[in-house]
């Protein structure tokens, strides 16, 4: 191996950590190795265990990294407009192409090992997240209870990363296409609730 170009701690950490996520993500972390790693990095194994002390340590900063990726892209979208609808279809679209175009990272996300402690927990905010705005924009726009609110947020993140991860393995839907088709269940699905009642019901209620 030739000797590795000379970086600065934090950029080659962010080079290591880069490289480790499209390996774990093309070989899963049980069957990726810091041998694998390092190769790619163009890396002795040594410096790779001067910024991460295990595999596990390397494959948390990874999904820590893919979450940040994505928490980014969905905030982007989320304030891209006031108009709660508009919203909904930025976001939906905003996350299909985060599939497309991040699909590493995607795919570290919805595929971290749940034997890996704290692996699952921590793919786990992002979507979390998500959840609980689509469950206030449930309480905004319907009658629906805060327990209904969440239970059905919980139904639309499950049903979007479910189609997402057809999309990551498949590729036979576009991503624009896809978030048109999940985009108009939830919003058709949101508008089959009850209206939230007028100001003097509720004053009465």
């Amino acid at each position: 191996m030739t000797k590795s170009q000379r970086m600065p701690q934090a950029q080659r950490r962010d080079q290591l950590v880069s490289v480790a996520t499209e390996v774990f993500s093309r070989s899963g972390y049980r069957t990726a190795s810091m041998d694998a790693v390092a190769i790619a990095a163009g890396v002795s194994k040594p410096v790779l265990y001067q910024h991460f002390d295990s595999k596990q340590s390397l494959y948390l900063a990874v999904i820590d990294a893919a979450n940040a990726v994505f928490d980014t892209v969905l905030t982007e979208a989320l304030h891209s407009s006031d108009d709660n609808e508009e919203r909904v279809s930025a976001a939906i679209s905003a996350y299909f192409d985060f599939v497309t175009d991040h699909r590493a990272e995607f795919l570290i996300i919805a595929r971290a090992d749940s034997y890996e402690p704290g692996a699952l927990k921590r793919a786990s905010t992002s979507s979390d997240r998500a959840a609980t705005w689509i469950a206030e924009l449930i309480q905004r726009e319907s009658a629906a209870t805060a327990a209904e609110a969440r239970l059905l947020a919980r139904a639309v993140t499950s049903m979007a990363e479910a189609a997402a991860l057809e999309l990551a393995e498949s590729g036979e839907v576009e991503a624009d296409a896809a978030s048109q088709l999940i985009g108009g269940v939830l919003c058709n699905g949101i508008g089959s609730l009850p209206d939230p009642p007028e100001d003097g019901a509720a004053d009465a209620s």
